[in-house]
């Protein structure tokens, strides 16, 4: 017998938690890396334009940057908590 779960992870980026994901960064990385990635994460700021109106800029608690090379990376490490099981997991469907 085998069983499969498909997730949708639309929007994935926009729901990492910075402080949790710092934690756990420093758990496991050296320091500098840790730190490196907290100023990566660090003033991301953003605003809307609709029109010829543009509101005030805000901050952003969560999500990772989208253009870095270091997102996916970041996502799998603070989503890889998994519990441990006998049975095989997949992260990604290319890793089949």
């Amino acid at each position: 017998m085998t069983g499969a779960v498909f997730l949708d992870l639309t929007a994935a980026y926009d729901t990492v938690w910075h402080t949790g994901l710092l934690y756990k960064l420093s758990k496991s990385m050296p320091y500098c890396f840790t730190r490196l990635v907290g100023l990566l994460l660090r003033d991301q700021r953003f605003r809307v334009h609709m029109g010829n109106d543009t509101n005030a800029w805000r901050y952003k608690r969560n999500s990772l940057p989208r253009c870095s090379v270091l997102a996916p990376v970041l996502f799998s490490l603070y989503s890889n908590n998994l519990p441990v099981t006998r049975g095989r997991k997949f992260i990604y469907a290319d890793d089949i």
